[in-house]
Order: C-alpha cells, then structure tokens, then sequence
C-alpha cells in the first residue's frame, strides 16, 4: 500500500490494516531508487505475506538490500532471519539487539 512518493506499508497485522499474519508490526517499505530498506520484520510466522506484499507494490525483493529494527520485540523483529536467511538482506539494529539477534 503505497503512503507516499518513497513509502509503502507492505505487512501490518491485527491492530493495523490486517494485511500479513495478525502477529506483524507495521512493516514499511522505503524505496531509495535502486535499493530499498524495510523499516522492521514483522513476527516472522508467515513473512513470505510481506514478502508478496513487496512485489505487489512493484518491488523485487533483490531490490530489498536493507531492514533496520526499531527494537527487538518479536512482532517488529523475529522476521530478520527469514528475510536475511532467504534474501541476504542486511539488517541493522542497535547494540543491545545483537545478542537477541544472534540467538
């Protein structure tokens, strides 16, 4: 769903638009031309919703390069693994979520 120019909302669960698995934050798409970052991951129970989300919009997931964390709770983060296991995308998060990243 695009927001703006350069924004889309691609996974959003039961306290928001209910468009991927009711356990997903909102999980935003910014379009940087030839790259794109994800704006959190969702709670990774069925992140290929976010990931057909993305393509809906006109993306390649090759294009998502990036998914930076507002903090560590399950339904903002516990989808980095699939995205960067499946997709390569690097993600980025504060210190203090490395450790709970790794596990």
């Amino acid at each position: 769903m695009k927001l703006s120019d350069r924004v889309y909302l691609v996974g959003s669960g039961k306290y928001g638009m209910e468009m991927s698995d009711p356990m997903d934050c909102n999980v935003y798409l910014l379009d940087g031309g030839s790259e794109c970052a994800l704006i959190d991951a969702g709670g990774g129970i069925d992140p290929e919703r976010i990931a057909a989300n993305i393509q809906s919009c006109g993306f390649s997931m090759d294009q998502v390069r990036y998914c930076f964390l507002t903090h560590v709770h399950g339904d903002h983060a516990a989808g980095a693994y699939y995205f960067h296991n499946r997709y390569g995308v690097q993600i980025g998060a504060s210190e203090e979520a490395a450790v709970w990243l790794a596990a």
